[in-house]
């Protein structure tokens, strides 16, 4: 079973442009692969980028909702989930997401990034 990740990080990587993974991977993921081609449901394709890959580093209370679990959650639309990319190329936000938690955070409000939260964590294996 394949899960699906990102090895990417926000700083650029040439000419000050983030790579394409840091933003549109997982949004790109659900809007084209389970969305526009219907290879798998929508509750699968979410399966494989969180609970899945979860498990498989052993990343325990994470990539699931249950009481005492981290609470990185995304609200998004499924009819209009997808990567974006500006008309130079560029990446820019995913288009269809309107919330976003981190550690119980709200970073992410009605698609707009509050500025001056940052509650991430290096998780170490």
């Amino acid at each position: 079973m394949m899960s699906i990740g990102a090895d990417s990080i926000l700083p650029a990587h040439k000419e000050g442009t983030p790579p394409p993974s840091a933003y549109g991977c997982f949004p790109g993921f659900i809007g084209h692969y389970s969305r526009e081609l219907g290879l798998l449901s929508l509750e699968e394709a979410i399966r494989r980028i969180t609970s899945l890959p979860a498990n498989r580093y052993k990343l325990k209370n994470r990539g699931i909702i249950k009481n005492q679990a981290y609470a990185d959650l995304v609200i998004f639309d499924p009819e209009k989930i997808h990567e974006h990319f500006t008309y130079d190329g560029k990446p820019d936000i995913a288009k269809g997401i309107d919330h976003v938690f981190i550690n119980g955070k709200h970073i992410v409000e009605n698609g707009n990034f509050k500025q001056g939260i940052l509650p991430g964590k290096v998780l170490r294996m």
